[in-house]
């Protein structure tokens, strides 16, 4: 899916702003350079979260768990530029789950765990969303009930997806993925008005990633805890180094010169922090509107 302008794709390619690389070439690379790192692990307080233990994960097992969910997403009828309704708190499992659509040729929209119907059906009719993937419980909410009474045509909970992660990979076809494909969708908080979808490419990620990485002077191995719910533009930007990104001294083009920096990711969770301002859990607990 790409949305940007043939014109504004030549212009930042032109300025050596953006490149051909995509946020998953450069984890292959990073996958490739570092099987046995670290890459990801859970918060502490996942078993009170969802109620099973919390993982760490290496790169190689990451890489693994992306491969078998892509090729399971492809298997149930997943298509080139189709959109991926999830609601998970921040666990590995919702990590991957961004690479693995991505891998499949979809468009992963995670939304916050505050969210009900009201929300969360607006964006399903907004981007016609087939498939939701979700916490089976989480905080004694049924998210698959919801998604069930909201009309998708699928709905995986979270023990169905981590039993796909972690089993086989099945037949992986080759899916076309371009540098200028959209990545992500997130969303505004819906505070004054509906909430607003902002697609993010790989190129755009990539250059949110080389400031962050700047400024936070990052280096090769270094560990990030994010405890930003892992749906928005903060967290996200943190997640995305687990591709790896660096710009060598002197650069002309961070998206093309870019490095493994085979950071770990490190998970928190904080539940009632939307990160994006108000949420309809927010409204409703205002008296300004329900399901």
């Amino acid at each position: 899916m790409i949305l940007h302008s043939r014109q504004w794709i030549d212009h930042y390619i032109g300025e050596g702003r953006w490149g051909q690389r995509t946020l998953l070439d450069q984890f292959e690379h990073n996958r490739d350079a570092n099987p046995d790192r670290e890459a990801v692990v859970d918060p502490p307080d996942r078993p009170d979260l969802v109620g099973t233990p919390a993982r760490s994960l290496s790169y190689r097992e990451f890489g693994q768990a992306v491969d078998a969910t892509a090729a399971e997403l492809i298997r149930r009828g997943l298509e080139k530029d189709d959109i991926v309704v999830a609601q998970l708190p921040n666990i590995w499992e919702l990590a991957m789950l961004y690479l693995a659509v991505a891998r499949a040729g979809g468009v992963l929209t995670a939304l916050p765990l505050q969210w009900r119907a009201t929300d969360v059906g607006y964006v399903a009719e907004l981007t016609g969303a087939r498939l939701y993937i979700a916490a089976d419980h989480a905080k004694g909410f049924d998210y698959i009930a919801m998604g069930r009474a909201l009309g998708f045509e699928q709905c995986l909970s979270l023990a169905e997806l981590t039993a796909i992660a972690e089993g086989p990979v099945g037949p992986l076809p080759p899916v076309t993925v371009d540098a200028n494909d959209i990545f992500t969708l997130c969303w505004t908080s819906g505070t004054e008005s509906r909430p607003k979808g902002c697609p993010m490419s790989h190129n755009s990620w990539f250059s949110h990633i080389g400031p962050l990485m700047r400024t936070a002077g990052l280096r090769e191995g270094d560990r990030q805890l994010c405890v930003a719910p892992l749906v928005n533009m903060t967290a996200l930007g943190v997640l995305r180094i687990l591709a790896g990104f660096r710009r060598h001294p002197g650069s002309a083009s961070p998206a093309d010169h870019a490095g493994a920096v085979g950071a770990t990711f490190r998970a928190g969770h904080s539940l009632h922090h939307s990160g994006a301002g108000g949420t309809e859990h927010d409204r409703q607990a205002a008296g300004r509107g329900s399901d």
